[in-house]
């Protein structure tokens, strides 16, 4: 009982803390999405973000997904696929070198993650994304792409 209510303190605590770093003009979440898109090879657990922005874990997956509607883990799973997405476009390296940039653990953790949200395999997307905007790879024009937002 004892725990539960310092537990309460300690989050009500934080909370002003993250309130009084707003009103100075700091977002640390936003501070902390900047870091998670430059430093996607690294953990991104909930304890490591939790510590970046300087908050306990609990605190900070409440306040997270407070201000972004989404819990930490599934926008790091939106962050990496969407970087993985790019580099399929935009360069010909490997599934395997892919996924290491991107921070998946392995190529088939990416492709599962892409089967999951996309629908299509990681390989499969580059072939039509290559097709659909001809032989010649042309970048720019492959984001332009409206293909898959039918």
């Amino acid at each position: 009982m004892i725990s539960a209510i310092i537990s309460l303190w300690v989050d009500f605590f934080a909370i002003l803390e993250a309130n009084r770093l707003m009103e100075a003009g700091r977002n640390p979440i936003l501070e902390l999405q900047v870091w998670m898109a430059e430093n996607l090879r690294e953990d991104l657990s909930v304890e490591v973000l939790a510590s970046q922005a300087a908050m306990s874990p609990r605190n900070f997956a409440r306040i997270f997904v407070r201000e972004l509607v989404i819990t930490p883990s599934r926008y790091v799973d939106q962050l990496r696929l969407e970087a993985a997405r790019r580099q399929l476009e935009q360069t010909d390296r490997s599934l395997e070198e892919i996924a290491a940039a991107c921070g998946f653990a392995s190529s088939e953790l990416m492709r599962c993650a892409f089967l999951r949200s996309m629908g299509i395999t990681p390989g499969r997307y580059r072939n039509v994304v290559e097709l659909r905007c001809g032989l010649e790879w042309n970048p720019p024009h492959c984001l332009n792409c409206d293909y898959f937002d039918r």
